[in-house]
């Protein structure tokens, strides 16, 4: 019989993704409870748990969140993640990025292809909340949530 203990872990080795993605317009938003290291955002392909995989995210740490795609930073405000709700959308294949609702960023990058919901966790308990993908294109209109999502150890000893 196999015990489980809970460890902590300090590196890019958990994650999640929606079954949902975007076919056209739509919207994929989130909030963050505790981040040391969360990347969650919009991809197209999940091969891993890092975040330089997600094609245009939000890197959020304690005291600041970035805006990154493919790993790449694209900006950097310094200001408290806790509370806020990130959202990424996509409308005639322009993204853009809003805190709260207000307009941060405009990708240079413009994006047709399939999308979908991604995550990235760095450290124990880091959680993801309020997930939620919105299609918004014609004929095709939905919302899709998740749970919360929280970065947890498990080893078998």
């Amino acid at each position: 019989m196999a015990t489980y203990t809970l460890i902590q872990t300090y590196a890019w080795d958990a994650g999640a993704r929606t079954i949902d993605y975007l076919v056209g317009d739509g919207e994929f938003t989130f909030s963050v409870g505790h981040g040391i290291g969360v990347c969650c955002g919009l991809n197209s392909d999940n091969t891993g748990e890092s975040y330089t995989e997600i094609r245009f995210g939000f890197l959020i740490e304690a005291s600041k969140y970035q805006i990154v795609e493919s790993g790449i930073v694209k900006k950097i405000v310094t200001e408290e993640p806790t509370g806020r709700v990130f959202k990424i959308s996509r409308s005639n294949s322009v993204i853009r990025y809003y805190v709260d609702n207000e307009l941060i960023y405009t990708s240079e990058t413009l994006c047709s292809d399939l999308l979908f919901g991604d995550c990235s966790l760095y450290a124990f308990l880091d959680d993801v909340l309020n997930a939620t993908i919105v299609n918004t294109t014609e004929n095709n209109e939905g919302a899709i949530a998740i749970g919360p999502i929280t970065g947890v150890g498990i080893a078998a000893v």
